[in-house]
């Protein structure tokens, strides 16, 4: 199957009138904590720990909104990686899959740059985030 139609197959799964169901029980919720964590370990230097669900609402309502709504590709496609690795070793995920997801989310700077207030990125730095930068600096290049 063509990625596009994975893709959009995914897609319906989030949909608007499914949205908090399939958020919560399809894995996404899940998904999501990854990105979150790694996002704010990459990129504002802070390990999360604890109930940091509650702590970070406005990031996880910022990625719920983007699923649901605008089904934003580029949070879509990451999380889809993510959902695929939820089912290989711990170790791996976190090595591979993580950084891969957390750089696609972030590839596109209508994601990064719309950050809650409360986790505002100005710029993605290379020495920070390679492999976000990498992707961005690619897709503005076509």
């Amino acid at each position: 199957m063509p990625t596009w139609q994975i893709h959009n197959k995914w897609a319906k799964e989030a949909s608007i009138s499914q949205e908090t169901s399939n958020f919560v029980k399809g894995s996404l919720l899940a998904s999501i904590g990854y990105i979150i964590s790694g996002l704010c370990k990459k990129h504002f230097n802070e390990e999360l720990h604890g109930n940091w669900l509650q702590a970070e609402q406005p990031l996880i309502h910022f990625f719920h909104e983007r699923i649901t709504q605008r089904k934003h590709h580029c949070i879509l496609s990451s999380l889809l990686l993510l959902k695929k690795a939820l089912s290989v070793d711990h170790d791996l995920r976190e090595i591979i899959y993580v950084p891969s997801a957390l750089a696609i989310a972030l590839r596109h700077d209508v994601v990064w740059r719309e950050l809650p207030k409360e986790r505002k990125l100005n710029s993605l730095k290379f020495s920070k985030d390679p492999l976000a930068f990498l992707l961005m600096f690619l897709r503005k290049s076509d």
